[in-house]
């Protein structure tokens, strides 16, 4: 098996149409994948970075599981970032439901509330003063900051769900007079 050259400064002068790669009975002359070592017959090849050469070019499913595996969206030859580009939010029904940002401190200061008796404060204050004006004005500010809570919660959830479900692609950084 012939594998993809490994270093663009060492091998500059091997064009890509050039190389010829065999996997099992298959064989082929052109562009091949880094990672899986397959031609553009199973899926599209990209060029993700700044590489030239036979390492230039991946198909984005294998960039993909690249990424995941390793964490990491440098390069380990060209030492550019892989970009992504967004094409929209999944189909519904794969979508996911919305996960917590991240609840312990709220969890933690309801626990407090609650063993100290703050959440009986607005009944408290309305037995004292009754029915006055001042129990209304008092009313309304503590619906209006659990209005205003509330709704940055939702805007958060929202915002944090669309990130979760909008489809991300690597971006092709071909030249495009190739």
């Amino acid at each position: 098996m012939t594998t993809p050259l490994t270093s663009p400064k060492i091998h500059s002068n091997y064009s890509p149409q050039r190389l010829t790669s065999q996997v099992g009975s298959e064989t082929w002359t052109g562009p091949v994948c880094r990672i899986c070592l397959r031609s553009a017959a199973s899926s599209e090849l990209i060029e993700p970075c700044g590489c030239a050469g036979s390492v230039a070019f991946v198909h984005r499913e294998c960039l993909g599981r690249w990424v995941d595996t390793t964490q990491k969206t440098l390069c380990g030859i060209c030492h550019q970032h892989y970009e992504y580009e967004k094409h929209g939010l999944r189909p519904f029904r794969e979508c996911t439901w919305p996960h917590a940002l991240g609840s312990y401190w709220e969890d933690e200061v309801r626990k407090e509330k609650k063993s100290y008796g703050l959440s009986d404060i607005p009944e408290v204050i309305g037995a004292a003063v009754g029915g006055s004006a001042a129990w209304y004005k008092i009313w309304w500010f503590i619906f209006a900051l659990n209005f205003v809570y509330y709704g940055t919660v939702l805007v958060l959830v929202t915002e944090q769900w669309i990130v979760e479900n909008t489809v991300y692609t690597f971006k092709n950084k071909a030249k495009k007079h190739r």
